[in-house]
């Protein structure tokens, strides 16, 4: 935990060696944390006698130990995947995983299905929801995408599995109505497979996926927009090249506008863009924000409360990436390039949700430096 004015406390133990952990991957935990320090983990254990993954959570005041785990989820011959969390700013938080089984949705033919789990102050988390398509909802094979707002909605995302592919796929929680319903955002058309890469969702109830959508071999980046009122746009193309282009990061101001970062070849190599759009309008020429001359990838975004957003991405100006980061203020154009770590002769790489901004502009980047077996975690901060 870090706070200011002391720094970063020392590593603490969540969970016991008693109980038989699962092997580490990337999507095995996730992890949140709500505007007064409130913190909750969630994260995978191989439980019961068949030794399946199930999800466990933990939580953990500003001041305080980890909370003893609670399972989220109670079926021993099912699998837990892929699960994510987020607070919204009424201090709930919201698990969503994918439940991998054939007792817990005994009466439908996909076994696999994304499910939702709520923990509001003071009360023990709810039991897991389906929030998976109605029909032809088959889980995904990617990460969850998640986000809430001040106001208590939520935006899920994930990419769907079915049997001629898959497709990006959103469900909405909104405050006192519950979810939406499930809906896949692009069309699901034999080849041409979607993912969506990232989401976000304002205080105003408006949220937006950016996805990565194959059309004829090549990938693109789109934007679908979904509001209160009339719910889902149809995906608009944004970036404007014949090359494959990936990976996006939105970001969503509190008057509706959404700025898009995204990955895009120049034939032999990636470079970062951006583009934006107001509420409802159009999205503005792809503007190159990385140096031209330089390899660049894992564009992550942020944004405060007025709307000022920062990008951070890795960079190979030779044989290593260096961590970058740039910004974009509400009534200004991108700012220089600025290296934010200290020793660039070591490779560097970001892996998911390794980068937050604070609605007062502060901001945190953390990175892997060094190779495999002996890649250290590192952090700077941005105030």
């Amino acid at each position: 935990r870090y706070t200011p004015g002391a720094g970063w406390s020392e590593p603490v133990t969540v969970v016991s060696g008693t109980v038989n952990a699962a092997p580490y991957r990337p999507q095995s935990h996730a992890i949140a944390m709500d505007a007064d320090g409130n913190a909750v983990i969630v994260f995978l254990v191989r439980s019961g006698t068949i030794l399946r993954e199930s999800l466990f959570a933990s939580s953990q005041a500003a001041t305080g130990a980890w909370s003893e785990p609670v399972l989220l989820e109670t079926q021993e011959e099912g699998r837990a995947e892929l699960p994510e969390v987020a607070f919204d700013g009424k201090g709930v938080a919201t698990a969503v995983w994918q439940q991998n089984d054939t007792i817990y949705f005994p009466n439908l033919l996909a076994t696999r299905r994304i499910v939702a789990s709520r923990l509001e102050p003071g009360s023990a988390w709810t039991p897991p929801l389906d929030i998976d398509l109605a029909a032809n909802g088959n889980g995904t094979s990617v990460r969850i995408k998640l986000k809430a707002n001040t106001a208590g909605d939520v935006i899920a995302a994930w990419a769907t599995s079915n049997n001629i592919g898959q497709y990006a796929t959103a469900n909405v929680y909104r405050a006192g109505i519950g979810w939406s319903g499930a809906q896949i955002l692009t069309n699901p058309v034999s080849g041409a497979n979607s993912v969506a890469y990232d989401v976000a969702i304002n205080d105003a109830g408006n949220s937006v996926a950016a996805i990565s959508a194959q059309s004829a071999g090549v990938r693109s980046v789109f934007v679908a927009r979904n509001s209160a009122g009339s719910g889902w746009t149809a995906p608009e193309a944004v970036d404007q090249s014949a090359l494959e282009a990936d990976a996006p990061a939105v970001a969503l101001a509190a008057d509706g506008a959404t700025t898009l970062v995204w990955q895009q070849s120049n034939g032999s190599s990636f470079r970062i863009w951006a583009a934006r759009a107001p509420a409802n309008g159009s999205w503005s020429t792809p503007q190159l924000i990385s140096d031209g001359g330089i390899s660049a990838g894992d564009a992550q975004l942020g944004i405060d409360v007025a709307g000022n957003v920062m990008a951070v991405w890795t960079q190979n100006p030779g044989s290593v990436n260096s961590v970058v980061s740039a910004r974009l203020p509400v009534n200004g154009g991108w700012g220089a390039i600025t290296v934010i770590e200290s020793d660039t002769s070591q490779n560097s790489r970001f892996v998911e949700r390794a980068f937050a901004v604070s609605a007062n502009g502060q901001a945190a980047a953390v990175w892997v430096e060094g190779f495999s077996p002996n890649g250290v975690p590192w952090a700077n901060l941005f105030r």
